[in-house]
């Protein structure tokens, strides 16, 4: 991998993923790193290791919840922390921005900026990332099984309309931001999915960071969901659905229950999720085509394009368990009781603030209307 050179000192790095290329463990590595980060004149804006509202907010993806009436806020207060002055570089990730439309990543990069925004996007092959982003779709109460949503998406992979492609079509991804930011200011992170260092390292040399600030720090992964964990979960929204229990904060509740799951230590015969050959070969010839339009975009690019389009050996089909194991059943029960009663929990807390004596008034009808405004404006 080439040497990248720094970013100036004032930079205002946005990293807009997109998800499943590495960016979990960048922003532990970043988490982690707070107070070397600060001595070299870095500043990791984000209050906690991946604060998702303010993207989630910005990009009209906030699922229902109490968290609209001070979401804006927040977006707010990271913009103003972006905006601060002095040499130090201030960073955003969160890999909720890859999903910004043409007028919002116009939104983000005018708010944090233009005359000093920076925009990094790490990829790897588009094989890799399908069966992780299928498991995120699960997690919104998606019951399709997985050969049925590969077809469906297979098959539009130049709608934009489509949320999986407007984060995916890697080219279009990048053509985006480029055209707003400018296309000396954004750089691509190529790698082949398997280099766990590779974007540390890039981040570290972008950043003017000394070697092994962000590398090497144990820090933890997005461990992707096994089959059989994967289906316990598609079978769960099936009867969810049926039942009626899908309402506005089923994807707070599931996501929980799914990284309850994550917690346990599959056993080494357990199958992971298994892309189809047709599949795999349309998505290394998705990737080259990408890698194609990014290197003709005139971005600058750290790694090699090529790893995009994995070439990946044609698998045996296969297809999901016929059963699953009734420990991860109970296991993903648990966790999404623990999360309704959390969220519960939260819902009270913050009722008994607003009853203080000079608290100003927040109710779930102001969120709903500034995120109708915001989304009409």
């Amino acid at each position: 991998m080439p040497l990248p050179r720094p970013f100036p000192e004032g930079a205002r790095v946005l990293h807009v993923g997109p998800p499943k290329t590495g960016s979990t463990a960048l922003q532990d590595a970043l988490h982690q790193a707070r107070e070397s980060l600060a001595l070299q004149g870095v500043d990791y804006v984000s209050r906690v290791r991946h604060e998702v509202i303010p993207a989630r907010w910005v990009t009209g993806a906030l699922p229902d919840t109490p968290k609209w009436a001070w979401a804006e806020q927040r977006w707010n207060e990271l913009v103003d922390a972006m905006r601060a002055g002095g040499r130090a570089r201030k960073v955003y990730s969160s890999e909720y921005l890859a999903d910004a439309t043409d007028e919002q990543v116009v939104r983000v990069v005018d708010a944090v900026g233009p005359e000093d925004t920076y925009v990094v996007i790490t990829l790897r092959p588009l094989v890799d990332i399908v069966p992780s982003q299928y498991q995120q779709y699960l997690q919104g109460g998606l019951t399709a099984d997985y050969e049925t949503w590969l077809r469906s998406t297979f098959d539009t992979p130049d709608d934009a309309a489509l949320g999986f492609w407007v984060r995916h079509r890697h080219d279009a991804l990048v053509e985006r931001w480029a055209r707003v930011a400018g296309r000396d200011r954004v750089v691509v992170v190529a790698t082949n999915g398997r280099d766990f260092d590779a974007v540390p390292a890039a981040f570290e040399r972008l950043l003017g960071l000394s070697r092994g600030t962000l590398v090497g720090r144990g820090v933890r992964s997005n461990r992707s969901l096994t089959w059989p964990e994967a289906e316990v979960m598609r079978r769960f929204n099936v009867e969810a659905q049926r039942v009626g229990l899908v309402d506005a904060k089923y994807e707070t509740l599931t996501k929980y229950a799914a990284d309850t799951v994550k917690e346990r230590v599959p056993g080494p015969d357990e199958p992971r999720i298994v892309t189809p050959p047709w599949a795999a070969k349309r998505a290394d010839e998705l990737g080259a085509r990408f890698a194609i339009g990014i290197a003709q975009s005139g971005v600058r690019v750290i790694g090699d394009l090529d790893a995009l389009a994995s070439r990946t050996p044609v698998a045996s089909p296969a297809r999901p368990p016929e059963d699953v194991d009734l420990d991860v059943a109970a296991l993903f029960a648990a966790g999404f009781v623990q999360a309704e009663r959390r969220l519960r929990q939260e819902v009270a807390e913050r009722r008994a603030r607003r009853t203080e004596p000079g608290a100003p008034e927040e109710t779930h009808e102001t969120g709903r209307s500034a995120q109708r405004a915001r989304r009409t404006a």
